[in-house]
């Protein structure tokens, strides 16, 4: 995806949720893998094995979708556990026909959360609208405060000054 494509979903989306396009396209540039081109790579994966300690074992789901929970994917490397949060995982299988949902199970089984994130980490406008969502809800708790609401979303002390100095050195 190219950096042109990325920042028109980021127009087209982020004013649903009330979010400047270009702080999500910041938190897509902090976020995202590029190649040498500049173009990003939606399909880069990473594992956080504390997150999965902490947050994902406890679920008790088959291990491949616990693994996969524990995960970020995509532009904005939303990990696995947030798109469960926000809806994504029930909100596919929704959008599947019958006989797939039948060969799925249900939204968090071992093989429809490995069709999910397939399915997301290649269509930009999910990967966008779902973040928003997410950040949506961090703003919420944030009771709006921009630089505390990206410190909801990452959890680093200075993740939100690196994608707010993103933000401001976007034209």
């Amino acid at each position: 995806m190219t950096k042109q494509q990325v920042w028109e979903a980021c127009q087209k989306i982020a004013p649903n949720y009330n979010f400047d396009p270009k702080l999500i396209f910041a938190i897509c540039l902090q976020e995202s893998e590029q190649k040498k081109d500049g173009s990003f790579s939606p399909d880069v994966a990473r594992l956080e094995q504390g997150y999965y300690r902490k947050y994902v074992e406890p679920l008790e789901l088959a291990t491949t979708s616990e693994v996969l929970l524990s995960a970020s994917y995509g532009i904005t490397q939303m990990m696995g556990l947030s798109l469960k949060e926000v809806g994504y995982f029930d909100w596919y299988y929704r959008q599947c026909t019958l006989d797939m949902q039948k060969l799925l199970g249900h939204p968090l089984s071992q093989f429809a959360i490995p069709s999910a994130i397939d399915a997301y980490v290649v269509n930009l406008d999910w990967m966008i609208n779902f973040s928003c969502k997410y950040l949506n809800r961090k703003r919420e708790l944030a009771k709006g405060d921009l630089w505390l609401t990206l410190k909801y979303w990452n959890g680093s002390s200075n993740y939100p000054d690196k994608v707010l100095a993103k933000m401001k050195g976007l034209q």
